[in-house]
């Protein structure tokens, strides 16, 4: 697995950028407020680093639970990035395959509506089929 490598030479672990601008964010089962916080700061830099149309799996399978401090970091992560994420993101796929923790998502979505494609999915493979497809026609193929 490849991982994207930020300005001032940074990286994080949770990002595979090996098919960018197809960019893959896998949430392990544990994993503290800042690693969720620094995961945020690493996506930012990807849109404020890069050009042209980017789509988004993350691949929240392994979790199985989220702490109110962690849904706050993303629902204020995903109001800080909406301006530039309205024009970049042609999509992003989420796999959640247990209900509950699609509970946490709608949660987070309600309090910082997400304003381009979006979707949920069960299974990783279909969320990356689904996320390609929104590149190709973002790119006109």
């Amino acid at each position: 697995m490849k991982y994207w490598i930020g300005v001032q030479g940074s990286t994080h672990p949770w990002i595979d950028a090996s098919d960018a601008p197809l960019y893959v964010v896998h949430y392990p089962t544990v994993r503290s407020d800042q690693d969720v916080y620094d995961a945020h700061v690493a996506i930012r830099t990807i849109y404020e680093n890069t050009r042209g149309p980017i789509a988004w799996v993350v691949d929240a399978s392994d979790v199985r639970d989220a702490p109110a401090t962690q849904r706050r970091i993303v629902a204020e992560h995903e109001a800080n990035v909406r301006p530039i994420a309205e024009r970049r993101c042609v999509g992003l796929a989420v796999v959640i395959p247990n209900a509950i923790v699609r509970g946490f998502f709608t949660a987070v979505t309600w309090v910082s509506p997400l304003s381009y494609p979006h979707k949920i999915f069960e299974k990783r493979s279909s969320a990356i089929a689904w996320a390609r497809a929104q590149l190709a026609t973002a790119q006109g193929r």
